[in-house]
């Protein structure tokens, strides 16, 4: 489809020394993917958060193994020890001072046979665990759409800012020409002020595109960690392709199983559960295999009976422990978990509802989104040949400078939409596999080789 030749050519030479000279910083949008999954802080900062949720499985997995302690000891004692007789007799009936050292350690083995407040709190550890991997994965899919937000805002702003300098053009032209006809006489001085005044509002729009461009390219280099550069952009040939499968149902139900956020809401459901698993077990008994090993040795002039010289101990067994009262704190603590559960309930409705309305949103941006690029495209068509046979027309004095220019406004402003639907449902497919918890690298492969037929 023939967009802008009309208004827009370049000599020949100049397109073969262009074609000819590599593009600085060329990116398409698997590279901005890449570099930023390979620099962005954000993400950085969620893979470190995973790496610790991970530990807190293992240490789940921990409460379930023996607890071993060691322990070692070098004393030095000294002892004065005066024994007297009753009432009446002044002489001490044994006195003596001694000093010698005591050294020794001990084994102890504490193996959980039923503690069940222990566990609850594991399962509770590998379900944080559960959620950081979730979160994790989240933040990967986040970040492929921030990046899209980003690739596509600045190519937004790069075709805004074109249009913009070829309507400037374009209305300059009218301009000049108006201006030249007054000068002989051949229009009206209302011609010329139409003219000037569209002129001025093109130069307002094209320093707003400017500076539209400059805040876009800023926001991808944050995202990125590079500057945007050359961009592989969408082709005038692209044509959008209909959901598979065109069921709405299936999409929510796929976002209702593998969305991040509904995926996270319910194990925050189960762990608040875990929670209140915890302290209603608080009150029962715990039942503990014991074991210890201990050796001690004396050495100097320790009396015997104070500390021999050689002891070893082993002790094996079972240790019950009930739970009687502490304050009414346990109770205080099982209604907040009960609450908190609650809390977690509604947010897990919450969640699915607001789940469910974002994808039907993206699902019918989709759906709208292929007749529409349709329509627009013969839009500019039709624009494009109303624009031209203004132009005839005011030439042959059936049309005037206003027609014109208002063609002109008619044909620019629909490119501009054309170029908005076409991003928009780049945009929508890559939120809503997010949304339904697919988004990978394949789907960004996919929206690339749109982009990758840009020079076919």
């Amino acid at each position: 489809m023939v967009r802008r030749a009309a208004v827009r050519t370049l000599p020949g030479l100049l397109v073969l020394i262009l074609a000819l000279t590599p593009a600085a910083h060329a990116m398409d949008f698997s590279a901005a993917v890449r570099e930023a999954q390979a620099s962005n802080p954000g993400l950085q900062a969620a893979n470190y958060a995973y790496q610790a949720g991970m530990e807190k499985g293992r240490q789940g997995t921990a409460l379930f193994f023996p607890q071993i302690t060691a322990t070692g000891n070098y004393n030095y004692m000294h002892s004065n020890t005066v024994a007297t007789l009753p009432f009446g007799f002044s002489q001490p009936l044994l006195s003596g001072d001694t000093s010698g050292y005591i050294q020794g350690y001990s084994v102890t083995l504490v193996q959980p046979i039923y503690n069940a407040t222990v566990w609850s709190g594991a399962a509770q550890l590998k379900d944080q665990s559960k959620l950081s991997a979730i979160q994790y994965g989240g933040a990967q899919q986040n970040l492929i759409l921030q990046v899209a937000q980003a690739y596509f805002g600045v190519l937004m702003a790069q075709d805004s800012l074109q249009l913009t300098r070829e309507q400037k053009a374009a209305v300059h032209e009218q301009l000049a020409s108006a201006q030249a006809r007054f000068r002989v006489g051949k229009t009206n001085i209302t011609d010329v002020d139409e003219a000037q005044a569209r002129y001025d509002a093109i130069l307002a729009q094209e320093l707003n595109a400017q500076n539209n461009l400059a805040v876009q390219e800023a926001q991808f280099a944050s995202v990125v960690g590079k500057p945007p550069g050359n961009l592989a952009k969408v082709p005038d040939t692209f044509k959008p392709h209909s959901l598979e499968p065109d069921d709405l149902q299936h999409w929510i139900d796929q976002g209702l199983k593998g969305n991040p956020s509904v995926q996270g809401a319910r194990v925050q459901v189960d762990m608040s559960r875990e929670e209140i698993d915890q302290y209603k077990l608080t009150s029962r008994p715990q039942l503990d295999m014991f074991a210890s090993y201990s050796d001690m040795r004396g050495s100097g002039f320790l009396p015997i009976l104070q500390e021999p010289g050689y002891s070893k101990q082993t002790m094996v067994g079972v240790q019950l422990s009930v739970p009687l009262f502490a304050g009414g704190a346990y109770n205080s603590k099982l209604r907040e978990a009960l609450a908190d559960n609650q809390q977690a309930q509604y947010q897990l409705q919450a969640t699915i509802a607001s789940t469910s309305v974002q994808i039907k949103q993206q699902y019918l941006n989709i759906q709208v989104g292929v007749p529409q690029i349709a329509a627009l495209q013969q839009a500019v068509v039709a624009a494009k040949s109303s624009l031209d046979a203004n132009i005839l027309g005011e030439k042959v004095g059936v049309r005037n400078l206003t027609d014109v220019l208002n063609a002109q406004q008619q044909y620019y402003s629909t490119l501009q939409n054309l170029d908005a639907a076409r991003y928009q449902y780049l945009l929508s497919t890559l939120n809503l596999s997010a949304l339904v918890g697919t988004l990978s690298m394949q789907d960004v492969r996919a929206v690339n080789g749109y982009l990758a037929k840009s020079g076919d």
